[in-house]
């Protein structure tokens, strides 16, 4: 199993953009091989977001991202990043059973 973790904070202005963003990409997330599951969180203070992506191996992420009906939905992403609207940070971790 590999899990993805990210954080994304905005500024409230972009809120409703930035979440109907994150909408559309859960689509696209759901229509991905090997994704078990997905959860967001929002922060209580309204600043940031916390993804947590559940996925069977390693490659089913790296395949995910490399896939190009993402092109659209990441040119919206970097604009936001670019204005600095949104700032987002993402881990990865492999899942140790004992």
């Amino acid at each position: 199993m590999f899990i993805v973790l990210t954080k994304t904070f905005y500024d409230k202005g972009v809120k409703d953009q930035y979440l109907d963003l994150c909408r559309r990409s859960m689509e696209l997330f759901k229509a991905q091989p090997g994704l078990i599951g997905i959860r967001m969180l929002i922060s209580h203070d309204d600043t940031h977001t916390a993804t947590y992506f559940k996925w069977e191996a390693k490659r089913n992420h790296e395949e995910c991202t490399a896939n190009p009906d993402w092109s659209e939905i990441n040119k919206e992403f970097e604009a936001l990043m670019r204005a600095g609207k949104i700032r987002f940070e993402l881990n990865t971790y492999d899942v140790l059973d004992y």
